[in-house]
């Protein structure tokens, strides 16, 4: 081999040498180039942070205030005049329905009780007598019995001509006088029932006289049946259940059937009254008993809202407030709603069960309209959407996602339709 042939050798050689070691250095370095390029187009790409849409039940609401008022209110007011001698409540003492709360003096209502108990028990005696004959004894003693009664009216009519010329001077009240009324009347009954009762003895009972003489005893059982009544009268009664709200009078103190005793109010159900705008009314208008309400006390910051419902929509709209009045009927067995109470009310118009929500981030506002953008592989794509505030930094989309998509939550903010991103987190 001359040194020409050696050289040419060589040098393929060395040409070899260098070409493999260019490939072993070129492979890293081409690597390097592709990633580059594609960490350079990776930046290029919008980063965003993802997410899914969720259900929860929803609804829409309103809110006003107002203040409450009780179901009813009540002054209790004696049915006869006299001297309060009991008197068992005080304010803020709960009553029950029929509940004695008091009582009106009753000696003279007793003493009439007494009075024509007696006169039913003659009439009932006369009537016995005539229907099976008189004996000569009981002659003797109905004549007795005339003259007795005849000594006692005279004695009644004295004292009510006395009592009225005291009553003229002002020396007694008028309730004494009608008790002086009371007993000569009953004395003038007992006289003519002693009478018709010798009468019948002396000529015997016909017919006639047996339907005078059972006239007699059903009268007599009335006047009885009516002296009971007002005794029972005397005693002060609750018509309703509820809380003494105030007290008028004091044992001692002498009431007439108009003077009030006690004021009660039944809080058992309460109310609230709210003003509501008249661009409301379609809303409320026939929703009476049946519109949820969450009402919220001020002297219960911490409370859990107490459950309503809408019970009375007004059918007029005030013309100068242009409002119109709704009542909420809560209810209030524990008593801790109190009538005059500061209230704000939750009125739900509608309820929408497990509707879809995203965070008000999601959604973009758009010329167009509201606009959600989701993630489909690796470029964002825009849908069209109609959406309502749903608070806690959420919306309730109305129309526009199945709920299926990967939404992007974060970084839409300046996209656009179709441009690629990156998604950096899910949520």
């Amino acid at each position: 081999m001359n040194a020409s042939q050696f050289a040419r050798r060589r040098g393929w050689r060395i040409a070899v040498i260098v070409l493999v070691g260019l490939t072993f250095l070129g492979l890293p370095a081409a690597r390097y180039l592709v990633e580059s390029q594609r960490a350079e187009q990776d930046d290029a790409r919008r980063p965003v942070v993802t997410g899914a849409a969720f259900r929860r039940d929803a609804e829409r609401v309103v809110r006003y205030t107002g203040n409450l008022t009780p179901e009813t209110m009540t002054t209790v007011v004696p049915r006869v005049g006299g001297r309060i001698v009991e008197l068992n409540v005080g304010v803020n003492r709960s009553v029950a329905a029929g509940e004695v709360i008091g009582r009106v003096e009753d000696d003279a209502l007793r003493l009439q009780v007494a009075q024509a108990r007696a006169a039913w028990e003659a009439a009932d005696a006369q009537y016995r007598q005539a229907v099976r004959g008189v004996r000569s004894q009981e002659l003797e003693i109905a004549r007795a019995d005339l003259e007795q009664a005849e000594s006692a009216l005279e004695t009644a009519r004295s004292a009510l001509a006395r009592t009225r010329r005291l009553l003229d001077a002002e020396a007694v009240s008028r309730r004494e006088y009608e008790e002086a009324q009371d007993r000569f009347q009953a004395a003038e009954t007992q006289v003519e029932n002693a009478r018709r009762r010798v009468r019948l003895m002396e000529e015997g009972a016909g017919d006639e006289e047996l339907e005078v003489v059972r006239a007699n005893v059903d009268a007599a059982s009335r006047q009885l049946e009516l002296a009971q009544l007002r005794l029972d009268y005397a005693m002060i009664r609750s018509p309703v259940a509820g809380t003494v709200a105030r007290v008028f009078t004091e044992v001692g103190r002498t009431v007439g059937p108009e003077s009030p005793i006690v004021a009660i109010v039944n809080d058992r159900l309460i109310y609230a009254t709210m003003r509501i705008p008249e661009r409301l009314y379609g809303e409320f208008r026939g929703r009476d008993g049946e519109m949820p309400v969450r009402v919220y006390a001020d002297a219960y910051a911490d409370a859990e809202a107490f459950r309503g419902t809408v019970s009375t929509v007004a059918p007029v709209i005030d013309a100068a407030s242009r409002t119109f009045e709704v009542e909420v009927a809560i209810p209030n067995a524990d008593g801790m709603l109190r009538p005059g109470m500061f209230v704000s009310a939750v009125f739900v118009l509608e309820q929408y069960p497990q509707a879809l929500h995203v965070p008000d981030s999601a959604v973009q506002r758009r010329q167009s309209g509201g606009v959600v953008y989701v993630e489909v592989d690796g470029y964002a794509r825009e849908r069209a959407v109609q959406v309502r505030p749903a608070g806690d930094g959420l919306s309730q989309l109305l129309e526009g996602l199945s709920g299926d998509e990967r939404i992007i939550v974060e970084g839409g903010a300046f996209l656009a339709d179709g441009e690629a991103v990156r998604v950096i987190d899910e949520r």
